[in-house]
């Protein structure tokens, strides 16, 4: 099986942020999977294989599998252009059906992703406390009492439409740079 190792976020040859690639006929067994991922040894590796009309995608870290990855999808995306030409690809996540597209211009493969829907939910007050806590350690503040939250900050906890931690994703047009492949 061979493993892609490809810089997504990369400028040329410059930079980036690498992730492993598995694309095959089916997915590997999970402990398959998690044993591939700690080999490469990047943050994540993302498996694709054929589904329908696109692609069952999922993401393992060394130490187990996540729900979605930016970075990962991105670089699937560059590496499903190099194997399959242009295009749009559908791709079923864990949580998700998203698309990403892969362009190939000469030498340069640029992907950009479809993120999973954002969504956010009231937070419940042991969170909001908990939270305020941490910035009264932070700050060593005796002040900041949950009272004091003014009605504007509005606490929800939000995630990328996955139960990953905010922030992780988004809708961008990045260059893939291929940085190496090895047979898993």
């Amino acid at each position: 099986m061979t493993v892609l190792k490809i810089a997504a976020f990369s400028d040329g040859e410059n930079g980036g942020n690498p992730a492993g690639v598995v694309i095959a006929n089916q997915l590997p067994a999970d402990p398959e999977m998690q044993r591939i991922a700690a080999d490469v040894g990047f943050s994540e590796t993302a498996f694709a294989a054929p589904a329908g009309s696109g692609w069952r995608v999922r993401y393992f870290s060394p130490e187990s599998e996540v729900p979605f990855c930016g970075h990962a999808t991105i670089a699937l995306g560059a590496a499903l252009a190099l194997k399959n030409g242009d295009g749009v690809f559908q791709l079923t996540l864990n949580e998700a059906e998203i698309t990403v597209e892969g362009r190939l211009d000469g030498r340069v493969v640029s992907a950009a992703l479809q993120s999973p829907p954002t969504r956010s939910k009231g937070a419940p007050a042991p969170l909001v406390s908990d939270a305020l806590a941490l910035i009264r350690i932070h700050l060593g503040s005796t002040r900041l009492e949950d009272s004091t939250c003014h009605c504007s900050w509005r606490c929800r906890p939000s995630d990328s439409g996955t139960s990953n931690p905010p922030g992780t994703g988004g809708d961008d047009v990045r260059s893939g740079r291929r940085t190496n492949s090895d047979e898993a």
